[in-house]
């Protein structure tokens, strides 16, 4: 890193921290030398470059990027071919391609802005703007897509009568451009806020602006954090924790209402644990990842990171790390969809194997025996009494019409 990032850390803020990370990003030895001739006190003879902390901080630098490339768009085109293969296309499938093609893009966009820094390009002070705002826009809009899967998923759980219009394909469309563009606005202050400087060490860097630079620090930083983090978190907790109730809520209410074990009952209570083992992945995962790169900027003000070579050193390595998870989020969503999706893992398979159509001829024929057996199963019922029956007809369709929206978008 440039002396940038160490005399002027308050510059940068949550999920647009990590394009000045790129930006102050540099791993030739001529770098890590005008770095430690830099810093404020000695230990010694103990240089920053001595420590094993800044070592290991300077390895994960040179190539964890790239390792996060290739697995994030090996991840995305799966998940795209997996997606568009599988049928029914429904509407949650939808919010998942996009997922899929913004964090591959934001995988891309980083390393193009790395190389043109690394490179000395000049691009001027509109294309700096521009990096900053299309940079932290796919790393805003990449958790809010996620905010609006899991609310899609809430609604089949607590509205499965209205599902099919307030989470039709048109809607999902619509709700992903109109998201998109809300995001797009709220970074778009970049493209006058930031312009492009002389470094000392890269030949041109990008910084905010004298006037802005208030702005920033002060109020950018908190909104950034909210919009990046903070709110989306709050936001999927709390709708997973609803679903995972009314998962609960319904096996409860149709186990109370009949005793017999019937073919369809085994099968919903598969798909639900299945439902809720993937929920609570997403939202585990995403709250690993992200929450501490929160974290550590709101208190890095309370540490004295620049005070003697070995805390240098450890502020170096806590720096990369918490840039290693957030980057980390975009691209392991490919295959927490293939560890808690069987739907996915095997149409993916069938995709490998070459098998499309006999992956759909199986879905379908799984399907058509589910709902055979069911009918079978509800007839049955209705030789016990015809009160019996109409409390499972009351019951199950309202089951019926959550698991079927819920297991398809697996």
């Amino acid at each position: 890193m440039t002396t940038g990032v160490w005399n002027d850390i308050n510059a940068t803020m949550m999920s647009t921290i990590v394009w000045k990370y790129i930006n102050d990003t540099k791993t030739s030895t001529s770098v890590w030398n005008y770095i430690n001739d830099t810093t404020m006190s000695t230990e010694g003879d103990i240089s920053v470059e001595e420590y094993l902390e800044y070592k290991v901080a300077v390895l994960i630098n040179k190539y964890y990027l790239y390792i996060l490339l290739i697995l994030g768009l090996f991840g995305s085109i799966s998940t795209l071919v997996t997606l568009t293969t599988m049928r029914p296309f429904l509407a949650s499938a939808i919010f998942m391609c996009v997922l899929a093609v913004v964090d591959g893009t934001a995988l891309i966009w980083k390393m193009l802005y790395l190389q043109i820094t690394l490179s000395g390009i000049q691009i001027g002070d509109f294309m700096c703007g521009f990096f900053y705002t299309f940079g932290s826009w796919t790393q805003q809009y990449s958790n809010w897509i996620l905010v609006a899967m899991t609310t899609e998923r809430f609604i089949a759980i607590w509205f499965p009568l209205k599902v099919s219009k307030l989470c039709s394909k048109t809607r999902t469309i619509v709700e992903s451009i109109v998201i998109a563009i809300l995001i797009f606005g709220l970074n778009l202050h970049f493209v006058w806020t930031f312009q492009e400087i002389s470094d000392p060490v890269l030949k041109h860097s990008c910084a905010a602006k004298r006037e802005y630079t208030s702005f920033i620090n002060r109020i950018w930083y908190w909104i950034d954090g909210t919009s990046y983090s903070l709110s989306p978190i709050v936001i999927i907790a709390f709708l997973n924790g609803m679903i995972i109730h009314g998962i609960r809520k319904a096996r409860k209410k149709h186990r109370d209402l009949t005793n017999i074990r019937i073919d369809g009952m085994k099968e919903r209570s598969r798909q639900e644990r299945q439902i809720t083992i993937m929920l609570i992945t997403l939202c585990v995962v995403f709250c690993i990842l992200t929450l501490p790169n929160c974290i550590f900027f709101v208190l890095k003000d309370t540490w004295n990171w620049n005070q003697s070579n070995y805390q240098i050193a450890l502020y170096s390595l806590l720096y990369q790390i918490v840039f290693v998870l957030s980057d980390f989020h975009q691209s392991v969503n490919f295959y927490l969809y293939c560890l808690t999706g069987k739907k996915f893992r095997n149409q993916f398979k069938a995709v490998v194997m070459c098998r499309r159509g006999q992956s759909n001829r199986k879905w379908q024929s799984k399907y058509t025996d589910h709902t055979i057996s069911t009918i079978r199963n509800r007839s049955f019922s209705a030789w016990k009494g015809s009160e019996s029956v109409c409390e499972m007809k009351s019951t199950g369709n309202n089951t019926d019409a959550t698991n079927f929206t819920i297991s398809s978008s697996l």
